[in-house]
């Protein structure tokens, strides 16, 4: 642009202000259990070969924080319950520039007990459904 005498573009304060603004990109793994309930896990993309695990945990049901005037799509809070044994699926998404593309479908997968547990696996279950319903009662 210089050797050809062009005008070097300069950009607005509009286009600055949205720069500073933008989410930075993000992965997003969607585990559903048989119910179809989401457990979005999220995580910053970055070069190389990754890793990342679930703590085996339903999201928790504290409200969103927001931490200077901002929102962290990356912040799981707190944890919520256990998640039962059984068939899960995981889909993974990617958000860039605010559009939200699935890069590859659902996989099943299982998760197994390891017998240790205080509770019998029925008692769990019945916990879990009065938990359940205690939180619809709720609204939350």
């Amino acid at each position: 642009m210089v050797k050809n005498k062009e005008r070097i573009p300069i950009p607005t304060m509009e286009e600055s202000e949205s720069e500073d603004n933008e989410v930075n990109p993000y992965l997003i793994f969607s585990i559903k259990d048989r119910n179809g309930n989401v457990v979005k896990l999220t995580k910053e993309i970055s070069e190389g070969i990754n890793r990342t695990n679930w703590n085996l945990r339903y999201p928790g049901t504290s409200p969103v924080s927001i931490k200077d005037g901002k929102y962290d799509p990356l912040s799981m809070g707190r944890d919520g319950m256990l998640v039962l044994p059984g068939t899960y699926t995981v889909s993974l998404s990617q958000f860039v520039r605010g559009e939200i593309t699935e890069l590859t479908g659902p996989v099943e997968f299982v998760v197994k007990s390891l017998d240790n547990a205080t509770l019998a696996a029925e008692d769990a279950r019945n916990w879990l459904l009065s938990k359940t319903n205690w939180l619809n009662c709720q609204g939350l």
